[in-house]
């Protein structure tokens, strides 16, 4: 059973799976369940799904956005295996694929380290992998720890360099990522400039010695004027998910490249969102970034 489990997770997408014990986990004030029999009673073991995905690539046009692999591969991924635990199910297997599960703390059951930007490092895929898990209740072969890999986190030091806000240096991931402090809307104002693409940052990722081979994502591409008057919404939300791509964040993040890119917003776009009540603290902001733009120097 265990090799047609890995199989068909091949046969869906997934570069890597590893089965590990479905004991509870010690950890003191983890944001996540720590026992997978909480789940599902009678919890034996805990598949960890790797899906591989490629690092962002830039814009072919400087008035296009693009959006990050990390939320197209995840949407992605999330359906492949929801879609796995449904053939588990139909095997006769007692199967419950989960968030609430640490997926970081599970795959370090199977061996390897967290790096310095608390991502998991996988021996093969570096830190571009997308963890899932699915706590079953069969009694499944535990795969033995990988070998060791040599750790280059404590001395490297490439990811905090390339961190745009310092997040890694300071220790302060949780609460500084700029993946975290531009998914808000409005953007906090400290990293608005900072806006690359949509949804997300790989800056410490794209540097990683582990990810050298990693290749560039083909990740789609839109203009900035397409989703600002919500044309490429439909499409976005298709490929990144309903949940991931939220309307009023897409728009603020929008609002927030265009204005750190120097790309014009036409008075029309701009007046339609100053009036929306969730997006005209953006709006405004990303007319006066435009207006300070053409004012004639002194």
């Amino acid at each position: 059973m265990k090799e047609k489990l890995i199989r068909k997770a091949k046969e869906l997408g997934f570069a890597d799976v590893k089965i590990v014990s479905a004991e509870p986990t010690a950890v003191i004030g983890y944001p996540h369940e720590t026992d997978p029999a909480a789940l599902l009673p009678g919890a034996r073991r805990v598949v960890v799904l790797f899906w591989a995905y490629g690092k962002p690539r830039r814009p072919s046009r400087r008035e296009n956005i693009v959006l990050s692999p990390y939320y197209l591969e995840s949407n992605r991924s999330y359906h492949k295996a929801r879609e796995l635990t449904a053939w588990m199910q139909e095997q006769g297997m007692r199967a419950l694929h989960t968030d609430r599960i640490s997926a970081r703390l599970m795959a370090l059951r199977s061996g390897s380290f967290t790096g310095r930007n608390a991502l998991y490092v996988h021996p093969a895929l570096g830190t571009f992998c997308i963890l899932h898990t699915v706590i079953c209740a069969e009694e499944l072969a535990i795969d033995p720890p990988q070998p060791p890999i040599r750790r280059l986190c404590d001395s490297c030091g490439r990811c905090e360099r390339a961190c745009p806000v310092g997040a890694i240096a300071k220790g302060e991931l949780n609460k500084n990522c700029l993946r975290r402090r531009m998914g808000r809307n409005p953007v906090d104002e400290e990293v608005r400039l900072k806006v690359f693409q949509l949804l997300g940052c790989e800056r410490c990722q794209e540097v990683c010695p582990y990810n050298r081979d990693v290749p560039v994502a083909d990740t789609p591409e839109y203009p900035v004027a397409d989703i600002l008057n919500r044309r490429a919404m439909k499409d976005l939300q298709r490929v990144a998910g309903r949940n991931m791509a939220r309307t009023n964040i897409v728009l603020a993040q929008t609002l927030a490249y265009a204005a750190s890119r120097g790309i014009p917003i036409a008075e029309e776009t701009l007046a339609v969102l100053e009036i929306d009540p969730l997006l005209s603290e953006m709006a405004r902001w990303a007319r006066r970034q435009q207006e300070n733009r053409t004012k004639p120097d002194d």
